[in-house]
């Protein structure tokens, strides 16, 4: 197979497993298995980070195209644990909002299995982001596909972003705008995404093109991400609040 006809069968068969996934399989398949034990929610969530770290240790050591298809669905779960929760009614707190670390813990015991959406859903997802593409980036910045000084950057306000929401919860509740991701968020996780896909071909030999092709998405994830870390934040000027809120709201796309 030449190496352009195996890139193509590599990212369409990845497309294909996406497009399928997503919006060909009914949505009553995706309700019923919610309430599947280790299937809710938040289990997806969950399950995405070693699927994920499966398809990586496939992709560099055994199989690329069998790697790269469990890269893809690992990370396609992210997208199917929100549609499933919104499916179902979700989960009602009742008592006192959690304060520490095993408070938090507590009630991600409790509403590990629900079928809808939880409050530990908010920050179990973007928790879960972080341990799939950065670290893929950051061993590709040291292999010389992508910019270190600007992986590490990423790396860092990934950590920053971490400790800001629960369980770690680093800042009080008054100054944040609550534990979900906001629109600069989610397109930072697309961006990473688009990182990746686009450095595997070169990675593979399949194509040639100068490596600040890579350096331009690279530098959207990380202002991205700094843009989420920022949007989360609550400032006592209310115009400055109104406009991060209808920025980031102009670009969710869950």
């Amino acid at each position: 197979m030449q190496p352009f006809e195996e890139m193509m069968y590599h990212i369409g068969s990845a497309f294909f497993l996406a497009i399928f996934i997503l919006w060909i399989v009914p949505k009553f398949v995706w309700k019923k298995l919610a309430h599947v034990r280790g299937l809710s929610p938040n289990w997806m969530t969950l399950w995405g980070v070693p699927i994920t770290w499966t398809g990586f240790i496939l992709y560099f050591w055994f199989d690329s195209y069998s790697g790269l298809l469990t890269i893809v669905f690992g990370l396609v779960l992210d997208r199917i644990d929100g549609k499933m929760a919104k499916m179902n009614p979700s989960y009602v707190r009742v008592g006192l909002p959690p304060t520490t670390l095993r408070d938090h813990w507590r009630w991600f015991g409790r509403e590990l299995d629900h079928p809808g959406g939880t409050e530990t859903g908010k920050w179990l997802d973007p928790l879960a982001d972080k341990f799939k593409i950065p670290p893929f980036i950051l061993l590709m910045a040291f292999m010389g596909y992508f910019s270190i000084p600007m992986a590490i950057g990423i790396i860092l306000i990934a950590i920053v972003s971490t400790v800001m929401r629960p369980p770690f919860q680093l800042i009080p509740d008054r100054y944040l705008r609550g534990n979900a991701a906001t629109g600069f968020g989610k397109l930072k996780v697309t961006a990473e995404f688009s990182s990746m896909i686009l450095v595997l071909p070169l990675h593979q030999g399949w194509i040639q093109f100068p490596l600040w092709y890579l350096d331009v998405t690279l530098g959207a994830t990380l202002i991205l991400g700094i843009l989420s870390t920022i949007s989360r934040l609550r400032f006592k000027n209310e115009v400055a609040n109104g406009v991060i809120d209808g920025v980031s709201e102009a670009f969710r796309h869950d």
